[in-house]
């Protein structure tokens, strides 16, 4: 496996620092007391630009997933005929739900590979057993839905867990791409517990089946927890895995980074 170097380490480093400076600094100033959610969400976007700057610059075939995913939609109706998927998709995977559509109109078998992915997924983390799609209409603009069945039964997207919509981005890239490196922020978000540290696993796998490399931003404690279980399994080398813990120093106005060392759990 490729490792980044100390120099390429140091250099991330220090973009989290700067914003986070930048984010505590205007926290801090006398005329703000409150942040409202479009400034959050503006200071997490020029974060991301700048993180996706630096990884495109030192590395090829770089993908990003938000930490925040797009909101499911009871009905997409949006004109497939002109939809072309972003290179290397959306961060917060609008484009995903139309991706698959495109699929099922274009492509049954590719469709059916991933939808056959995500079923054992699901099963796996207890989150669904099938994930479809319900057209309406014959053309490629007409109306659709994703559906999604749990315990037997299809439910539209809009009407299941939270977790479910905000997980699909994730699994919809790992399932379609090879080669790639994903930035991956709180992957556990609305996720229960159980589904967490599936999706740790899942990431473990497909660094042997896709050749995938990952770098996540995470609060999870299963999923950590999991990686430590697959490591004393043997699905991977502790030496594969870093686990960079960063620690705020509010006086100092910036964060103090650790490499800690992952062993595994007996």
């Amino acid at each position: 496996m490729e490792f980044l170097s100390i120099k390429n380490i140091k250099q991330f480093a220090e973009i989290i620092n700067k914003y986070i400076c930048e984010f505590n600094q205007f926290a801090n100033g006398s005329a703000v007391k409150e942040f409202d959610d479009f400034f959050t969400l503006k200071f997490s976007c020029l974060l991301d630009e700048s993180i996706m700057n630096f990884w495109h610059n030192i590395k090829p075939n770089v993908i990003s997933v938000s930490p925040v995913r797009s909101r499911p939609k009871r009905t997409y109706s949006d004109n497939l005929i002109n939809f072309e998927m972003p290179e290397g998709g959306d961060p917060e995977g609008d484009d995903v739900p139309m991706y698959l559509m495109r699929l099922k109109r274009t492509s049954v078998q590719k469709l059916q590979r991933i939808q056959k992915s995500l079923s054992d997924f699901g099963k796996a983390s207890g989150l669904f057993s099938d994930i479809s799609v319900k057209a309406y209409g014959k053309g490629m603009n007409e109306p659709f839905q994703l559906q999604i069945k749990i315990r037997g039964t299809k439910n539209n997207l809009l009407d299941v867990g939270y977790g479910v919509s905000q997980i699909l981005p994730i699994l919809t890239r790992i399932f379609t791409m090879e080669n790639a490196t994903l930035l991956i922020q709180q992957p556990e978000v609305h996720l229960h517990p159980r589904a967490q540290a599936e999706l740790a696993s899942l990431f473990i796998d497909s660094i042997a089946d896709r050749k995938q490399k990952f770098i996540i931003e995470t609060h999870s404690d299963y999923m950590i927890k999991r990686a430590r279980i697959e490591i004393r399994k043997g699905k991977i080398s502790k030496d594969d895995v870093s686990l960079i813990y960063m620690e705020p120093k509010a006086a100092k106005l910036k964060s103090i980074i650790s490499v800690l060392m992952i062993t595994a759990i007996y």
